[in-house]
């Protein structure tokens, strides 16, 4: 019960935890954002990398097909749905992603189909109580369409899929905190 109870706290202070920032570049749309959370650096790294997974957890994609995996990498063709106001579109993309060591993963589009631009990363640091995730993200879609409302909508969909993703990492903490315990009482 403590690990659900700590779990709870933990998810009702996400909201605040995730800092968002949005600017322009150029055409594109870049975005920067991190969160922390009381979790080892490992099961950030899980969360993070379980890529065929992703949508089960983060409501905007509507799909994650790992497509190929080699030493250090993959190719993913992801599907993601943006939405803010009127803004209501669904992007595809084929990500090369590099999982350099286990503390920063990039990514960029390779296929060029409905975007001019996609490419970031994910840095996931170990700091006193957890570990902090920072997220960068370049964009720009094809289609022409108002700058300031794709950069309203990658902003706030990335604050929700980072709220999402954060709580992913405490609910599996606890799930694992929750198996030590048992196995501690058996013995």
């Amino acid at each position: 019960m403590p690990g659900t109870l700590l779990l709870a706290l933990a998810l009702a202070a996400s909201a605040a935890d995730v800092a968002v920032r949005s600017s322009a570049a150029g055409e594109a749309s870049r975005l920067e954002a991190e969160f922390t959370a009381p979790v080892p650096a490992p099961v950030a790294w899980e969360v993070l990398t379980d890529y065929g997974e992703l949508p089960r957890f983060v409501s905007s994609l509507r799909e994650s097909r790992v497509l190929r995996r080699w030493g250090g990498g993959c190719l993913i063709r992801q599907a993601l749905r943006l939405e803010w106001w009127m803004l209501r579109r669904t992007f595809s993309v084929t990500l090369r992603v590099r999982e350099n060591g286990r503390d920063e993963v990039s990514f960029e589009d390779e296929a060029k189909g409905d975007v001019k631009r996609y490419a970031g990363s994910w840095k996931v640091a170990a700091e006193k109580g957890g570990v902090r995730v920072r997220y960068r993200l370049e964009a720009e879609p094809k289609e022409r369409l108002p700058r300031i409302l794709v950069r309203r909508a990658l902003a706030d969909q990335a604050r929700l899929s980072l709220e999402e993703i954060r709580r992913e990492m405490l609910r599996r903490m606890a799930a694992k905190r929750e198996i030590a315990e048992r196995f501690r009482r058996r013995r």
